[in-house]
């Protein structure tokens, strides 16, 4: 176990804190520009088998998944989505 100095504990409270205030600052602002939707997307570039890179931790729906995909088709002008 590593002992910190009471000056190297000091400083890290203030990074702490400074990094707490840059990430908020940074929130607001991304909460704040107004976001706008794009005017086309070409749905069938996006259609076919995916895999999942990651898990999120956080998200209980993906607790124990594995080798997980996603098969995304039209069907009558809709997109579908089935996973496995």
């Amino acid at each position: 176990c590593a002992v910190h100095r009471p000056a190297e504990k000091y400083f890290r409270s203030i990074m702490n804190a400074a990094l707490l205030v840059l990430f908020a600052v940074l929130s607001g602002h991304a909460l704040a520009t107004k976001q706008r939707s794009v005017p086309y997307v070409d749905v069938s570039a996006y259609l076919g088998r995916w895999f999942q890179m990651y898990d999120d931790p956080t998200a209980v729906f993906e607790i124990g998944a594995a080798c997980v995909t996603a098969d995304y088709s039209l069907q009558s002008s809709n997109l579908s989505t089935s996973r496995s």
